[in-house]
């Protein structure tokens, strides 16, 4: 009788085991990459050029619910950068969020180690780091610079206010 109650409370945890890895913690893993096609055809690094385009990926364990998930960046001083909030549907496996300076309408990132909050349905996963390494290009000090002052910098532009992807 005591070898049949173990069996059944050994099944028991069993089901229950495969059960919460089914319908456990939606989030997988979230980590930075370099390249384009595919997922898996990108390069996981944490270190980018100022201006270089990056990936945020974000893998998901299997749920049954759609989430919600929001990115905090932040700069290499600890200001917010930006954020980044969707929703991706039930059964999602994988989201990539690109990065495009060009379609930012920015020329490169501000050299330093940024940070970036992950967060589903509000609560923080992971917190991410990754390092932006080089000089600013001398071709965008002043094309992309966001305020006019009566410097006398020959261009007129503040050059110490670089942009960045996030404004």
């Amino acid at each position: 009788m005591l070898n049949k109650k173990i069996g059944v409370l050994l099944g028991l945890i069993l089901i229950s085991g495969v059960l919460t890895g089914c319908m456990g913690e939606p989030f997988a893993e979230a980590y930075f990459a370099y390249g384009s096609g595919p997922i898996r055809d990108l390069d996981v690094t944490e270190t980018f050029d100022t201006i270089e385009d990056l990936q945020l990926v974000i893998r998901f364990n299997q749920h049954s619910e759609s989430i919600r998930i929001e990115t905090f960046w932040f700069d290499p001083e600890g200001a917010e950068a930006g954020e980044l909030q969707t929703t991706v549907p039930a059964d999602t496996e994988n989201v990539l969020i690109t990065y495009h300076l060009e379609q930012a309408e920015k020329t490169y990132w501000l050299p330093g180690e940024w940070s970036v909050e992950v967060r589903l349905d509000g609560q923080l996963e992971e917190t991410l780091s990754f390092i932006v390494t080089g000089e600013i290009p001398q071709d965008a000090i002043g094309d992309d610079a966001t305020e006019e002052t009566e410097s006398e910098d020959s261009d007129g532009y503040d050059i110490d206010a670089p942009t960045n992807p996030f404004g």
